[in-house]
């Protein structure tokens, strides 16, 4: 009988989300190869897949080695260091969608085998609907886009952090390419703060750019925030300092009639 060559080894200890795996002895670390396409094996960040029924378990690998193997008892030795530590991230039914946690966990001897690209595209969704927006592909599948759901990204806070040179400033200046098309999101309006200036060429053909100290002289157009961008406290603090209560009533009324006037004639600016 012909070998699954995804089969990389079985489960001998499960520990809540933590599943240890002894890899089989046909296993060779390293790069293995499955319909032509290459996939990594016994390494930390690799995915792996647990079939149990019609559900599969996914886990990524998050320890190697001796290190990862069971504990050792008086009565008992583990020799060999072809062990692997898996942490459970998430099921999905076989064809359907990937869905993180778990509801089941798999038990000693089941079989586990390395995630293919047809798994990763189960995990990361496929194809690029409308209200995804691609930033990349996944390391291990370069055919398989790596997607941000656009909605959460908009409606939530969200950060991009990484280390020096780790493609932080690119990953921004492509989402805002992504999220600044004018066919795909015609009602998109977005206001960056680049107090670095990183964002102003990358985003030329899309973007208008104002300056505190901008060269008017050379097309630099001024920063000029209006008044009412301010809360009233910040514009007191900003335009007249410390007013008393009395001071302040008669600013506060000002500024109301300054706004309603506003309104009937939108064209007029009020510089204070």
């Amino acid at each position: 009988m012909m070998r699954d060559p995804t089969l990389i080894g079985t489960v001998q200890d499960v520990h809540g989300s933590t599943v240890t795996v002894e890899l089989t002895s046909e296993t060779v670390t390293g790069l293995s190869f499955v319909n032509g396409e290459g996939y990594r094996i016994g390494q930390v960040g690799s995915f792996v897949r647990i079939p149990l029924g019609f559900v599969d378990l996914f886990g990524v690998v998050s320890q190697v080695g001796a290190g990862a193997a069971p504990e050792r008892d008086d009565n008992r030795e583990l020799y060999g260091n072809r062990w692997l530590r898996v942490q459970l991230v998430g099921e999905g039914t076989r064809g359907g969608h990937f869905e993180r946690g778990v509801s089941q966990h798999p038990t000693i001897d089941d079989r586990v085998h390395i995630v293919t690209e047809a798994d990763l595209r189960a995990i990361y969704g496929p194809g690029e609907p409308d209200d995804f927006v691609a930033v990349g592909h996944l390391a291990s599948a370069e055919s398989i886009p790596a997607l941000i759901d656009i909605n959460k990204l908009v409606t939530r806070h969200a950060a991009v952090v990484g280390t020096t040179g780790a493609g932080k400033s690119t990953t921004v200046a492509g989402l805002l390419t992504s999220l600044s098309e004018g066919i795909r999101y015609p009602s998109s309006r977005i206001v960056v703060l680049d107090i670095h200036g990183e964002y102003a060429k990358a985003l030329a053909d899309r973007s208008t750019v104002f300056r505190v100290s901008a060269d008017v002289a050379k097309g630099g157009r001024m920063l000029q925030v209006p008044f009412w961008a301010l809360s009233f406290d910040e514009l007191v603090a900003l335009a007249l300092g410390n007013l008393n209560d009395s001071q302040a009533s008669v600013v506060a009324d000002l500024i109301v009639a300054l706004k309603k006037e506003s309104l009937k004639n939108p064209l007029m600016v009020s510089i204070i």
